[in-house]
């Protein structure tokens, strides 16, 4: 884990080279709140194409749309994949979840992607 309790934030248009291939975010995600996280996503994927993004993140609502989400666990790799995969086969990812989420958002979740979520 990386601190962030004292990272500040700065958004401003940028000019992005269009070979561009990686993107990586790290915890300056952790120091936003939550409708600036969302803003910023959006943006990112209205606006970002044929580019890796990599985020490093605490927060369950910053990846759950991510095309493959790893999990690391005291430096380890618990598990890989998508939010629903996870889910079901990641205990680490699913306590984090559980931790994160109430019952009722990770019902919508579940709902929203069509899948099945360990209570």
């Amino acid at each position: 884990m990386f601190r962030a309790d004292r990272s500040s934030v700065c958004l401003s248009p940028v000019q992005l080279p269009k070979s561009l291939r990686y993107i990586c975010l790290t915890t300056a995600f952790s120091a936003l709140d939550f409708k600036t996280d969302v803003k910023l996503r959006k943006a990112l994927a209205d606006n970002i194409h044929d580019c890796t993004i990599i985020i490093v993140a605490q927060r369950i609502s910053t990846i759950l749309n991510a095309d493959k989400i790893v999990v690391l666990d005291e430096g380890r790799i618990a598990g890989i994949g998508t939010h629903s995969e996870l889910m079901e086969n990641c205990e680490v990812y699913r306590q984090i979840a559980h931790s994160q989420l109430s019952q009722k958002d990770l019902a919508a979740i579940d709902n929203a992607k069509g899948g099945a979520v360990n209570a």
